[in-house]
């Protein structure tokens, strides 16, 4: 059984949007999950677990697999349904699919991104994975804890966001991040929003 992986190039940064849950948006930057689905069996595994047995580009295709099929994009809620199989089998790995599961719940709310944009609140199956992505972040790394208070802030934690941002963050995209996050605290506001950088938070890597 072989499977094909779509390979992309590697778009500008400068034409990126940063949002508050450290998602990065902009042409030619996808959003590649480490773990896919099978098109055959509808099972899901970990990308780094496969064996590459060819290429194919614009200028070659190798055609020894003719009945090859392109790996399935998973959702948020397959995702999680993934961590409830066992996919997610050490912390990191859960950390990581959690992280990505909330950031595709939002991309429904991301002007630009959304095919239709729907503002309505994350329902209680994304909440829940939101509370746990909560306790799995680390408060000693400054992207972790504006993770923690982006989530906190989602969750109209309002309190607990101005406490875990009185930390002095250094980088600058932290700093900006900060205070968008905590601007929009104060105003009682619970949707992912932009934020006004080029560069964000970095993805925890599984």
């Amino acid at each position: 059984m072989a499977l094909l992986f779509p390979q992309f190039n590697q778009g500008s940064l400068r034409e990126a949007t940063v949002w508050t849950d450290g998602r990065m948006v902009g042409p030619w930057i996808p959003e590649e999950l480490a773990l896919v689905g099978c098109p055959f069996c509808a099972e899901t595994f970990w990308t780094r677990e496969s064996l590459a047995l060819g290429t194919a580009n614009e200028s070659y295709s190798d055609t020894r697999w003719p009945e090859a099929r392109f790996v399935t994009e998973l959702d948020a809620a397959a995702i999680l349904q993934a961590v409830v199989v066992g996919r997610a089998d050490t912390p990191r790995k859960e950390k990581y699919l959690r992280l990505h599961a909330w950031w595709r719940d939002g991309d429904r709310r991301r002007e630009g991104v959304a095919k239709e944009l729907d503002l309505t609140a994350p329902g209680e199956e994304m909440r829940a994975n939101m509370r746990r992505l909560h306790l799995l972040a680390d408060e000693e790394m400054p992207d972790d804890r504006l993770m923690k208070a982006e989530l906190s802030r989602q969750l109209g934690r309002f309190e607990e966001v101005q406490h875990l941002l009185a930390f002095e963050f250094t980088r600058e995209e932290h700093v900006k991040a900060a205070a968008r996050i905590r601007e929009l605290s104060l105003a009682g506001e619970t949707t992912v929003a932009k934020v006004d950088f080029p560069l964000g938070p970095e993805a925890a890597t599984a």
